[in-house]
């Protein structure tokens, strides 16, 4: 039905709508309420809606008056005021310094909780998009050099116990956390995780895509738990099904419950929640303006889903 199609994020941090927000068909509930730290609370739809188990999610497709003789040109303009894509050939990657990466770290204050990731994504956020992607990158060849089966989570502790492969990973973000002190020792004398490590570790690894205008472009270095063969000689080659599969809609039941479950299934927990607004030209000429949100695994993914959704007949 679409002849014309273009697709912009909406808003600054992480492309992300409060997922209630989205969800909600009662504009009452919402008396009171406050917007997450860094985002909007914004009411698009009163109505009750009806979420694919996979795909994007269409939150608000209306037809919009234009007016105008050229509706292409009218998308043009509104799409201008939005934020734009970001190609990764439009800038050369840069490498960080140990002593700004460790002053960055620093605005954790040597833990992970929501006072410290607020601090640290606005200082992030202060930054040209270079400057996080160098971040992103010199945390991913930290967490890779910290891959040892020593600084590891393991069952009741022990040593030959079963490896959480995921906590192990959190574990590491902690320890990087901690400083740049605490980051050396691991490298030298790896000691296994107590009962209490890798509880919130997670949020470190979204704190540069959160705070970015833009998707970040994607790094060789792999950070999974057994991946650095220097100390896990049998490793084989990191197996990501989330960069393959089709989306998952942000409020198919899966989701919702992985939400409120910590030990949810490694897939979803490394989707992304992509918001969007596009535009498109049906065969009478008038605009249709679509919102809505997709889980993915990067933008590119998003976009190019909620396009093909939307492609002429």
């Amino acid at each position: 039905m679409t002849v014309g199609f273009a697709v912009r994020v909406l808003f600054r941090r992480g492309r992300r709508y409060d997922d209630l927000v989205l969800y909600q068909s009662d504009a009452q509930i919402w008396e009171g309420v406050e917007a997450p730290s860094g985002g909007e609370l914004r009411l698009l739809s009163n109505e009750p809606i009806s979420a694919p188990e996979w795909g994007p999610t269409l939150v608000v497709d209306r037809t919009v008056p234009t007016n105008l003789d050229d509706p292409s040109a009218w998308i043009d303009a509104a799409t201008s005021g939005l934020i734009p894509d970001f190609r990764t050939t439009d800038f050369r990657r840069e490498e960080m310094s140990d002593s700004q990466f460790w002053g960055i770290v620093s605005e954790l204050g040597g833990v992970i909780d929501d006072e410290g990731v607020e601090r640290i994504t606005n200082a992030l956020s202060d930054l040209r998009h270079p400057e996080v992607v160098a971040f992103r990158d010199a945390l991913w060849v930290k967490l890779h050099n910290l891959d040892h089966p020593m600084n590891t989570v393991r069952t009741e502790g022990a040593e030959g116990g079963i490896i959480n492969a995921d906590d192990s990973l959190y574990y590491r973000c902690e320890i990087i956390a901690r400083g740049e002190k605490s980051y050396c020792s691991a490298l030298e004398t790896p000691r296994l995780a107590s009962d209490s490590d890798g509880a919130r570790g997670e949020e470190l690894l979204w704190v540069a895509d959160n705070a970015s205008l833009y998707e970040l472009p994607p790094t060789d270095v792999e950070i999974e738990t057994g991946r650095n063969r220097e100390f896990w000689p049998e490793a084989e080659p990191a197996d990501r099904p989330w960069e393959r599969l089709p989306s998952i809609s942000a409020f198919s039941n899966r989701v919702l419950a992985s939400q409120e479950e910590r030990g949810a299934d490694l897939i979803l927990r490394r989707l992304h929640f992509t918001s969007f607004v596009a535009y498109a030209i049906d065969r009478e000429g008038r605009v249709r303006e679509l919102m809505g949100c997709v889980m993915t695994a990067s933008f590119d993914l998003a976009r190019n889903e909620v396009t093909a959704s939307w492609s002429p007949d």
